[in-house]
């Protein structure tokens, strides 16, 4: 759902039906307090659900606690704009000129499509101010899988491994 909110400011944590004993209801209690995440009208969080990208880049906006800016095809120039609900285009358009976000080569956000853990770790870097640029060929992963990982992700994958906010399975 929409709506915006300071992240600092404490609120009241929805009951959410389906939360109780997952692994991770301490932390979606915690952020739901903050005002970072919300959950469906029907009473639900859907811990298990894949995040889209206008949803996480949602999340980024209320964890930084960055101000919904007004959206304009300036500011928010995807060819799919029409795809984003209008109630979530200021908190894109206020990802996009932190430079939180970008489109892909063809001019297009992809709102609802899933994100990767490679896109998510992009995406948080980002956020944080970890990183900017190319892999430098540098990169520390320790995942038996880093060869797959893209060069463009592959210093926001070490940064986000580094401080701990990502893990291999």
């Amino acid at each position: 759902g929409g709506g915006s909110g300071g992240a600092n400011n404490p609120r009241p944590v929805p009951p959410f039906t389906d939360v109780p004993g997952h692994w991770a209801e301490k932390e979606i209690r915690q952020a739901a307090q903050r005002g970072i995440v919300t959950g469906y009208q029907d009473g639900s969080f859907r811990p298990n659900a894949p995040v889209n990208r206008f949803e996480f880049t949602i999340l980024l906006v209320r964890l930084l606690d960055l101000p919904e800016v007004e959206y304009n095809s300036m500011n928010l120039p995807f060819k799919d704009l029409h795809a984003i609900p209008l109630w979530a285009r200021g908190f894109v358009a206020s990802a996009f000129e932190a430079g939180i976000i970008y489109g892909d080569e063809a001019g297009y956000f992809n709102s609802t499509s899933n994100l990767t853990r490679v896109q998510m770790a992009a995406m948080l870097a980002r956020a944080l101010g970890l990183v900017d640029g190319e892999d430098d060929g540098q990169a520390h992963l320790p995942y038996q899988d880093a060869a797959r990982i893209p060069s463009w992700a592959r210093s926001s994958v070490a940064a986000v491994t580094a401080l701990g906010l990502m893990h291999g399975n």
